[in-house]
């Protein structure tokens, strides 16, 4: 895993915060339970074969397996665009309109995020 990456999720995934360590080995708990669901979305020059069978899937087996089922997080998906650059505009287009029906399915919680942001941010006096 790329060292922003790794970097990032150290950040954003905070133990105590998004999970606590169980008393026995096992699952840890999800300290944040709205979290239903993970969608992964990767754009790669890589072809899709090479990528799962050579390669083995490693970005979707860390982030899923090795992270976001260890907070128990269950309904993870993965949208991937393997080489963009040689698809036809159809298929690119094909994409775009699949993400944007998954992002569009999700719960509106964009103003209650806004709502926590503004009344956390600091003052300006």
């Amino acid at each position: 895993m790329p060292a922003g990456t790794k970097g990032f999720l150290d950040k954003v995934l905070t133990k105590g915060v998004v999970y606590k360590e169980p008393d026995k080995v096992g699952r840890s708990i999800n300290g944040i339970p709205n979290i239903q669901s993970v969608t992964l979305l990767t754009v790669m020059s890589t072809p899709k074969v090479l990528y799962r069978w050579l390669l083995g899937n490693p970005l979707p087996k860390i982030l899923f397996r090795g992270t976001f089922r260890k907070i128990g997080v269950k309904n993870l998906q993965w949208i991937s665009a393997h080489d963009p650059a040689g698809k036809s505009p159809q298929t690119r287009q094909k994409l775009l309109t699949k993400v944007e029906d998954r992002f569009a399915r999700l719960p509106h919680t964009s103003t209650s995020l806004r709502q926590m942001s503004a009344s956390t941010a600091p003052s300006r006096s």
